[in-house]
């Protein structure tokens, strides 16, 4: 079962109840998604409109971007589930090797998730000036989704890590990480007080 073709009523009640998936990394996907998904509506209500005319290219890449960005995350919502099922199985055989990789397949899901939810704020601060003004919230909503979803990566990849025993690998994700982390928070911040500003002058 996928829950991207399930309902989701059917992903809520199944993240409530006592089952070990989904999970905090499924929930990062699914809020990253979210996130693209509103981003991907201020772009369709800017693309087209004469007033924003001079962006036009710029927001046609930004719908393409966002839309591969959006359809990694919601895979992601299940491979993450997937990962964590093939991990218990692993941990269940008790096999140093077979656990030690597991951890590491288990890690590039959370890793994944973090990657791709940089990329769209990213797109985020972009809209931020070219989008649609009247849809300016939602882009301040998107970044909030987006940050909390590199941030949940970023907690599901410390926790994986810790575990590994491959040195090289351990330094190789933590340098990937403290790159993707650099400007973050500073971006969605950034975002947050331009919106502010916006908003105080009434658009």
């Amino acid at each position: 079962m996928l829950y991207i073709d399930q309902t989701v009523r059917k992903y809520l009640e199944d993240l409530g109840a006592k089952t070990p998936a989904p999970g905090g990394g499924s929930v990062a996907a699914f809020q990253g998604s979210l996130g693209c998904g509103l981003l991907l509506m201020v772009a369709n209500y800017t693309k087209g409109k004469e007033k924003y005319k001079e962006f036009e290219k710029d927001i046609v890449k930004a719908i393409d971007s966002l839309n591969k960005i959006k359809t990694e995350l919601s895979d992601l919502i299940d491979k993450d589930v997937q990962a964590y099922t093939k991990l218990s199985e692993a941990y269940k055989t008790k096999d140093k090797q077979s656990i030690q990789s597991a951890l590491k397949e288990a890690l590039q899901v959370p890793l994944n998730i973090s990657k791709a939810a940089s990329s769209g704020l990213a797109i985020a601060e972009e809209m931020e000036k070219k989008g649609n003004v009247n849809l300016i919230t939602d882009v301040a909503i998107a970044a909030i989704l987006l940050d909390g979803a590199f941030y949940s990566g970023k907690l599901n990849v410390d926790i994986n890590i810790v575990q590994i025993e491959d040195l090289t690998f351990k330094r190789e994700v933590s340098r990937l990480m403290t790159k993707l982390e650099k400007g973050i928070e500073d971006k969605k911040d950034k975002i947050l007080r331009k919106v502010e500003e916006i908003l105080r002058k009434g658009g």
